[in-house]
């Protein structure tokens, strides 16, 4: 339902073991640990490494670029098929 509404360029999904930080600096503390999450792009200005981003809730932080998968990028559709998932579309880009 969330992805519904949000613009494909500025949603990302955070990759297991991400975290979101309280500033664009990772000494900085901890604000939620992320898997999966829905990102937000805020603003672009964490430079090379960072990204300003909201969660549901409204939680906002920084988390590494390196940490979260654009939207556009590679995506796979699995169904279930009896007892088996098999692979059912293959998506690059937009």
């Amino acid at each position: 339902q969330l992805l519904d509404q949000q613009d494909v360029f500025m949603t990302f999904i955070a990759l297991p073991g991400a975290a979101l930080h309280a500033a664009p600096d990772p000494a900085s503390p901890v604000v939620a640990p992320l898997e999966w999450d829905v990102l937000l792009l805020e603003e672009d200005d964490g430079g090379d490494e960072w990204m300003a981003v909201t969660l549901a809730g409204d939680r906002r932080g920084y988390v590494r670029r390196d940490q979260a998968g654009a939207m556009l990028d590679y995506r796979a559709v699995f169904v279930k098929s009896g007892d088996s998932w098999v692979l059912d579309a293959f998506v690059a880009g937009d």
